[in-house]
């Protein structure tokens, strides 16, 4: 084609060498885009574009969607790579690779949520993803969500029906890292109210696995579907009740007889489906244009890859509400105004 025709000014063309595919396979464009320092980067497979470095914007090239009737907007399709997956019966993940405590107040918990002879139902699945590209169009096109703002605690109440319910875990790359230990942020308190996220981390490092949100090429979202939530915890009293603050690292300064007063088993678990992203941390000063645009992509990539595992609806919708928050900036530092938005634009 004749590319000075087409508007498209160029300075070099770089072409591939059979030596070049046989090296590099499906990255030798990403490693060019490494050795010339491209910024921003156009192409239209998303295999070619799972393997470009995540600090460089890149857009996947398609073919637009057909517009909905009425609303006259357009749905954007992001491409989503699966790199793993497993499915593995809850109750004998728990009896194989149980949760470790070794903090007293989260041991005392686990006695009455997990105990040897509590029975754990279902199966739980676990995904990782490849980082997404972000897709080709404008933004403002597309069909705005439903926001609602809720103060208070992430809520995990039953979805309605045809709807699927995601909640987001935003915090260390290392997923679930410090669950036993006497920390509480988002990361620990989700884990102690589902204690089999803690055995599927101790079940993937006993099988050599990577218990990770990132990886050498970038991040890689995790989801977990279908692990039950087996209690509930309340980490700051309710309007007219007294007790401690149990958030963060008050948790380790509350002694057991408080947080077991904090404690209700769900006598009836429910089930809850996660997405771990990684959350950058403990940077300073004003982001960069490819700070946003990575932590842009990361919940991208996960909101993405949960529609795709969210069964349709009868009339071929899928419905789906994401439960999103403030996580990511306390300890690590993350602006509490950026991350939410940069979250509901995704």
């Amino acid at each position: 084609d004749d590319l000075e025709a087409m508007g498209i000014v160029f300075d070099r063309i770089v072409c591939a060498t059979p030596e070049a595919i046989a090296e590099h396979g499906y990255a030798w464009k990403a490693s060019v885009c490494r050795a010339l320092g491209v910024d921003v980067f156009f192409e239209d497979s998303p295999r070619i574009l799972s393997h470009v470095d995540p600090r460089t914007l890149a857009f996947l090239v398609t073919q637009p969607e057909g517009r909905a009737s009425l609303a006259g907007v357009r749905r954007m399709e992001v491409p989503t790579m699966l790199l793993e997956q497993v499915e593995i019966d809850a109750e004998r993940l728990m009896r194989e690779t149980p949760p470790v405590f070794c903090d007293a107040r989260k041991q005392a918990i686990a006695e009455r949520t997990c105990s040897p002879t509590a029975r754990h139902g279902g199966r739980i699945r676990y995904s990782r993803w490849s980082l997404s590209p972000m897709p080709d169009g404008d933004i403002l096109s597309c069909a705005a969500p439903t926001v609602a703002i809720l103060d208070g605690p992430m809520i995990y109440a039953n979805p309605a029906k045809h709807e699927s319910a995601w909640h987001l875990n935003f915090a260390d790359p290392r997923l679930f890292v410090a669950y036993g230990t006497g920390l509480f942020a988002q990361d620990e308190w989700q884990v102690v109210e589902h204690p089999a996220l803690g055995a599927l981390r101790e079940w993937l490092l006993r099988e050599d696995r990577e218990p990770r949100t990132n990886g050498d090429a970038g991040p890689t979202p995790v989801l977990v579907e279908g692990v039950e939530r087996r209690c509930e915890i309340t980490v700051v009293p309710r309007r007219g009740e007294h007790g401690p603050v149990l958030y963060g690292c008050r948790f380790a300064r509350a002694s057991v007889e408080e947080v077991l007063r904090a404690m209700r088993v769900l006598d009836a678990p429910t089930t809850t489906n996660i997405i771990a992203l990684a959350a950058p941390a403990y940077g300073n000063g004003t982001y960069s244009a490819r700070e946003i645009a990575v932590i842009l992509r990361t919940a991208l990539t996960g909101f993405a890859a949960a529609v795709r595992r969210s069964p349709a609806a009868p009339d071929g919708t899928r419905r789906v509400v994401f439960h999103i928050s403030d996580g990511g900036c306390g300890a690590f530092g993350g602006n509490p105004v950026l991350m939410p938005i940069l979250q509901s634009v995704a």
